[in-house]
């Protein structure tokens, strides 16, 4: 069994309504990276999921917001490497007057 790495992943706002969850943790692979953890997602919580996160192009829509380990994420890389104990906290952008 290859080894893994726990990232806890934490939803808020909309995400949370999408995912149906505050957080939980996700078991990937040593080395896995930032786009591979959003495609695990993707996966686990169907299209309106993978709609809000991803534009038709492939990129990250420019209403989501990361955090990883309590910083932000600004033009997020996703070959960033997550390693265990890694938080990623998952937002829509809010906007209003």
């Amino acid at each position: 069994m290859a080894a893994a790495i726990r990232v806890h992943v934490r939803y808020f706002n909309l995400v949370r309504e999408l995912t149906g969850s505050s957080a939980e943790d996700i078991s990937l692979e040593v080395g896995a990276t930032l786009g591979e953890l959003l495609e695990t997602l993707k996966a686990a919580y169907g299209p309106r999921f993978a709609e809000f996160l991803f534009s038709d192009k492939g990129s990250l829509n420019s209403h989501v917001r990361l955090f990883l380990n309590n910083k932000a994420l600004i033009n997020a890389p996703l070959s960033e490497v997550l390693t265990d104990g890694d938080t990623l906290s998952v937002f829509s952008a809010v906007a209003g007057g």
